[in-house]
């Protein structure tokens, strides 16, 4: 079982279209999106009442929406915010699918889900990792992740500590059986994308950026 997996697209269909065509290289078993692959145009703060007209909520784009179709989808906040916004709105069915998944796929022996569920803590070196009780609920050996934007994957010991593992893009890293392991996936949205390719048999993931794009910070 091999799988491409990506994070926040946050309704970029011209990264996921660049995404999904490096990912014929990897020749996936599946394409997965952890979560927000939609951008909700209302933020958290300013949401209000639901019954929205679908254009104040999220942009008319029925090439992402059925180009979702052939992902394998995990529900994730900007989802689960537009969904609440349009409650009682009719909704195309397109958009209804993606709206409408679950909080959390499995992948092989991986859980791949959004992350927006999380009490992120700071850590001491300035990258962000899910709060002690998120990780004590953890039971997949393997556990893909996004929200935070942010490319880490971390070692996950029986005392509930965490080990950074330093990743080399394009280079797989080998996840030990003997561990469980936190894999952060940074967003799609960003330049250049970003993604991850799972291989369960072969218990390791590679992290990629999209060449010849624009690099920001």
């Amino acid at each position: 079982m091999r799988a491409v997996v990506l994070a926040d697209l946050h309704g970029r269909l011209d990264a996921l279209r660049d995404i999904v065509a490096a990912a014929a290289a990897h020749r996936p078993d599946a394409l997965v999106c952890a979560g927000d692959l939609l951008d909700c145009l209302i933020s958290k703060t300013a949401a209000g009442r639901p019954g929205r007209r679908l254009p104040e909520v999220v942009a008319v784009d029925h090439e992402l929406w059925d180009a979702a179709a052939n992902l394998t989808l995990v529900r994730g906040n900007q989802e689960e915010r537009i969904a609440r916004l349009l409650a009682g709105t009719p909704v195309p069915g397109n958009l209804r699918l993606i709206l409408d998944q679950p909080p959390a796929r499995t992948v092989g022996v991986a859980e791949v889900r959004h992350g927006h569920g999380f009490t992120w803590q700071r850590r001491p070196d300035g990258w962000w990792q899910p709060g002690a009780r998120d990780l004590a609920r953890l039971r997949a050996p393997v556990t893909i992740y996004g929200h935070n934007h942010q490319n880490a994957c971390y070692e996950l010991h029986a005392d509930g500590s965490l080990t950074p593992r330093p990743i080399v893009f394009g280079q797989p890293l080998p996840l030990s059986p003997a561990h469980r392991h936190l894999v952060n996936v940074d967003a799609a949205r960003r330049e250049p994308p970003s993604y991850v390719v799972y291989d369960d048999d072969a218990r390791t993931v590679t992290y990629h950026r999209l060449a010849g794009r624009r690099d920001t910070p």
